[in-house]
């Protein structure tokens, strides 16, 4: 199995378009794609995610439709929009924008022919947030992300609020290594003191 890293937002391969995916030349990338899903989790990965440009995704059907229906992993490869049906605002997260969400507007049902690994032509409707899901990570495939479509005050906001997480983070980070750094010493510190008095004890 191999687990790839999920890039973040403002990665710029991440605003790439993708090409076709060719089943012959990238197999490597199906299974790539697959292995850091299933690792991952979440309703659905793209592969520009993981740094791979071309067009593929996997969705988690199961866990996106409120009966409980489909597969867990439904891989589509070079994934179209062929029609769709009214809108609605959806609330949406992404493994490449971690601990932010974004009100995006979307078709509330889409028809999309895609092929499997095999090479098998497949076409259905997806609704509600099925549909949102396959439409945000066809989005990846054309480089676009949920952050382009706000306006740029809330973009400049949300760059801002990315920024004071990633130095929280850091400095936790920092904190903790600082925290196991001085545990080690206190360790060691401990055990010499032990050592000296078995040696006392001894000389005695």
């Amino acid at each position: 199995m191999v687990y790839r890293r999920i890039l973040e937002w403002p990665e710029k391969s991440l605003n790439f378009p993708s090409r076709d995916l060719d089943l012959q030349k990238d197999s490597q990338v199906i299974r790539d794609l697959i292995d850091t899903f299933k690792v991952s989790g979440g309703y659905g990965l793209s592969a520009p995610q993981i740094g791979l440009n071309v067009r593929a995704i996997a969705v988690n059907e199961k866990l996106l439709n409120k009966d409980n229906s489909g597969l867990e992993l439904l891989l589509m490869i070079n994934p179209k929009i062929l029609n769709f049906k009214d809108n609605k605002k959806f609330e949406e997260a992404c493994f490449s924008l971690p601990n932010i969400s974004l009100e995006v507007s979307r078709f509330k049902e889409v028809e999309v022919e895609w092929l499997n690994s095999d090479g098998t032509k497949n076409r259905k409707w997806f609704k509600d947030y099925s549909s949102a899901c396959v439409q945000h990570e066809i989005d990846h495939l054309d480089g676009i992300l949920t952050v382009d479509k706000i306006s740029q005050l809330r973009k400049s906001r949300l760059i801002k609020k990315i920024k004071k997480y990633k130095i929280e983070k850091t400095l936790s980070n920092a904190s903790d290594a600082q925290t196991k750094e001085e545990k080690s010493k206190a360790k060691s510190l401990k055990t010499r003191k032990k050592k000296r008095s078995i040696r006392k004890a001894k000389k005695k």
